[in-house]
């Protein structure tokens, strides 16, 4: 089998594991370090790979360019020096060929490993995740119940305090309106107050007035008894000198 060959043979190889890892189903049974360690392996081969093809293409030139009837004009030591670096190349060549085959052989060992493995803890890996994914959602329903919990406690703190507020509003506007009550009863008393101050001012004016006037009449009644007393005063006077007119006539 010719370099060419052998190098086909590994990236067909190669071209065939990466499919196989990266399909849906077998994508989704391996881990990451199992995908990484596929992966690096895959690379590895197609190194190999191609660099077997840069030693088949160096053949191919050498072989394309070797000019006709060139052995007859060399000498014996150099054709021997030639025949031997070309052995060496060759035997190099077929010792690169034997290690690439062996990584690739082990890399798609690895493979089915690993796809057997995943194989065998599907299952296992899916019921594990299902186990997961319950108590998971157990957790994210007891955290769910213990908020609702707290919004139920919270609420009814709410409720009681809304109630309580309520309570001191109605206290208040109770309250108001007795106030309210109050002022309007203080406004009607001071109202009567001061209808009653104005009463009893105009009382007050007609006492006065009724005051002024008797003081008249009392001034008006003294001098009158003072004119009557000195009436009377001087019709006596008159009377007792009448009286002692008489007696002396008699005389």
């Amino acid at each position: 089998m010719t370099l060419a060959c052998k190098t086909a043979d590994l990236l067909a190889l190669a071209t065939h594991a990466l499919n196989h890892i990266t399909s849906p189903g077998q994508y989704a049974l391996l881990s990451s370090d199992e995908l990484k360690s596929a992966l690096q392996q895959l690379a590895a081969t197609v190194d190999v790979a191609a660099r077997l093809a840069e030693v088949a293409h160096a053949e191919v030139l050498g072989r394309d360019t070797e000019p006709p009837g060139r052995a007859s004009g060399e000498t014996a030591g150099v054709e021997a020096e030639r025949v031997g670096k070309e052995r060496g190349e060759t035997e190099r060549n077929q010792a690169e060929i034997e290690k690439a085959s062996k990584e690739v052989q082990e890399s798609m060992a690895e493979t089915g490993m690993l796809h057997d493995e995943g194989e065998k803890v599907g299952r296992g890996a899916r019921a594990e995740k299902v186990e997961r994914e319950m108590g998971r959602i157990a957790q994210e329903t007891e955290r769910t119940r213990v908020e609702v919990v707290k919004v139920v406690r919270e609420t009814e703190k709410v409720k009681v305090e809304t109630e309580k507020v309520s309570k001191e509003v109605e206290k208040s506007v109770a309250e108001t309106a007795r106030l309210h009550a109050e002022a309007e009863k203080v406004a009607k008393e001071a109202e009567r107050a001061v209808a009653e101050t104005e009463r009893l001012k105009a009382e007050a004016m007609v006492v006065r007035s009724e005051m002024m006037r008797i003081d008249a009449e009392t001034e008006r009644v003294k001098v009158e008894a003072a004119r009557r007393k000195g009436e009377e005063k001087r019709v006596l006077a008159e009377e007792g000198a009448g009286e002692k007119g008489e007696k002396l006539v008699q005389v």
